[in-house]
């Protein structure tokens, strides 16, 4: 699995306390200026089975240390699980998370309307939903089951697409970046 290159906290400020001396992360969501909201500037990007964010940072950008620009562009703030994971590391989630493969497809986690976007809960489900007025002429029938396998299939593969800033402005952001993080 990928390890966290050391390279992207020790450029952030550090804040003392309680006697500790910290990295100051808010300081992240300052990087990101008029380039990150300006969807031209990205090339769209399907991350392919065990590909690695240091990997995909070094064949994209030339240099495995920019990992930073494609976690602030995506909003990836866990690299382990907020990064598309590889079948068998998807499985492994899977058995610490619910037991077993097995379980995670017969547990239900929530219904989710047929046709709608509304979501309800199990308890909400067994209780009989016409008790409920923000679903008024809904029927159980209107609902499905929505298993933990499935949720979580699902989740895992909308992390495949992710978005890649145009090495172009590469330079540009990294020096921005150097001077909000330093204040020089």
């Amino acid at each position: 699995r990928f390890i966290m290159s050391s390279v992207y906290f020790e450029k952030f400020p550090r804040v003392d306390y309680k006697n500790k001396t910290l990295i100051n992360l808010l300081k992240k969501n300052i990087i990101v200026n008029a380039v990150f909201l300006e969807s031209t500037n990205f090339f769209p990007y399907i991350i392919e089975e065990g590909e690695r964010l240091d990997v995909v940072s070094y064949n994209y950008y030339g240099d495995s240390d920019l990992v930073w620009l494609i976690m602030l562009a995506n909003d990836i703030v866990d690299p382990f699980f907020d990064w598309y994971l590889d079948t068998n590391t998807f499985n492994k989630f899977l058995i610490k998370k619910y037991g077993s493969v097995a379980l995670s497809k017969s547990e239900i986690l929530h219904y989710k309307h047929k046709t709608k976007n509304y979501i309800i809960s199990n308890d909400t489900y067994e209780n009989g939903i016409t008790n409920y007025t923000f679903v008024p002429t809904a029927t159980a029938d209107d609902f499905a089951a929505v298993y933990a396998y499935d949720f979580e299939f699902d989740e895992n593969e909308s992390r495949k697409f992710i978005r890649l800033l145009d090495s172009r402005l590469v330079p540009q952001v990294v020096e921005e970046a150097r001077l909000l993080l330093n204040g020089k």
